[in-house]
């Protein structure tokens, strides 16, 4: 029986943008941009209301739509993508009809080939796949943001970041290996079982796979940043924000040794060996103009960003690229109707 089944993506119909494509991140014009290749959400051309899936070269040419549009079924997707034996494998959230005692879909997780064929991850009723999706090092499997539900009881018993080992067949296709387990517990059920006192959002792994860094929010100690070694399963506090502050979205760096997040709509850097070092603000807010969502180059060199700028009460969007340090910043994209989960690789 094959593994895989055909996940119903729709291709789009677009017109290609032509474009030179950049070696190993070297510009046309000369100068480094960070190598690889980033990978967007961007609103669906065609006017779908949906979202499609983009790749560029670090300089900004060669944008290419891929045939995944994120919407029904596969309404939500992240472009953490693995690269094995030179075929890209994205990840999405496919809706599986019916709901959650919360009132949220039943949700499956997929690898999906950037020629649309898409594997089944996860076919557990009871867990919920809630996002932050990414792939572990090593090619070893699936994380995500996720809650567990005892159908007799209608209530969340456990919540945070969940772990799906993967493995990859003599064809180089991913299937599931058992069973998806808690990796790093976070969320604290409420007492109605539905809502959650201490909520996680999003998650990255550090290069070495040994550490896991995600930011929470609690009525107690607002929102923060913390770091889970994964051999004690003990977390430690690294960014605490003000009160009232907002942010998150940590992202490892290459060599492991800086993390990046958004803070009140700027981006900060801070030395994971050494938290009582002066964190740097990067990328400072602006009058009407916010970044978030930072993603690292392959280098290290570069980290691009969510760019949004208010003009006349329109909101425009933007894929931004800037130094590590926060010098040379410039756009990648034109104007989007929303740019969101940045991933580059």
């Amino acid at each position: 029986m094959k593994r895989a089944v055909q996940l119903l993506v729709v291709a789009l119909c677009v017109v290609c943008v032509a474009a030179t494509v950049a070696v190993a991140g070297k510009p046309p014009g000369g100068g480094d941009t960070g190598g690889g290749t980033v990978y967007y959400e961007a609103a669906d051309p065609a006017g779908s209301g949906l979202g499609s899936l983009w790749s560029m070269n670090s300089d900004g040419s060669g944008k290419t739509p891929l045939p995944l549009v994120l919407g029904p079924p596969a309404f939500e997707a992240e472009p953490s993508r693995l690269l094995h034996n030179s075929r890209r494998w994205f990840l999405a959230i496919q809706d599986a009809g019916g709901t959650y005692p919360d009132g949220i879909t039943h949700r499956d997780l997929f690898a999906v080939g950037e020629d649309g064929l898409g594997v089944p991850l996860t076919l557990t009723p009871d867990l919920e796949e809630d996002g932050s999706l990414k792939w572990a090092p090593g090619d070893t499997g699936v994380s995500f943001r996720g809650r567990r539900w005892d159908p007799a009881l209608g209530t969340a018993v456990e919540a945070g970041i969940y772990f799906m080992p993967v493995a990859f067949d003599d064809q180089g296709i991913p299937f599931p290996l058992g069973q998806p387990a808690l990796l790093v517990q976070i969320e604290r059920p409420d007492s109605s079982g539905y809502g959650v006192t201490t909520a996680t959002y999003t998650h990255d792994w550090s290069p070495d796979g040994t550490k896991v860094a995600y930011d929470v929010w609690s009525p107690e100690q607002s929102q923060m940043i913390l770091v889970c070694d994964l051999a004690t399963g003990i977390s430690s506090l690294l960014v605490s924000f003000p009160a009232n502050a907002w942010g998150g979205s940590p992202a490892w760096s290459p060599d492991g040794v800086t993390l990046a997040f958004s803070l009140n709509n700027s981006i900060e850097t801070i030395n994971v060996n050494d938290p009582q070092a002066t964190r740097k603000q990067i990328l400072p807010a602006a009058v009407w103009t916010w970044y978030a969502t930072p993603t690292w180059s392959p280098t290290g060199s570069h980290i691009a960003y969510d760019l949004t700028k208010i003009t006349q009460k329109t909101p425009h969007n933007y894929v931004g690229r800037t130094t590590a340090d926060g010098r040379g910043s410039t756009s990648l994209t034109r104007d989007l109707d929303w740019a969101l989960s940045i991933g580059w690789r």
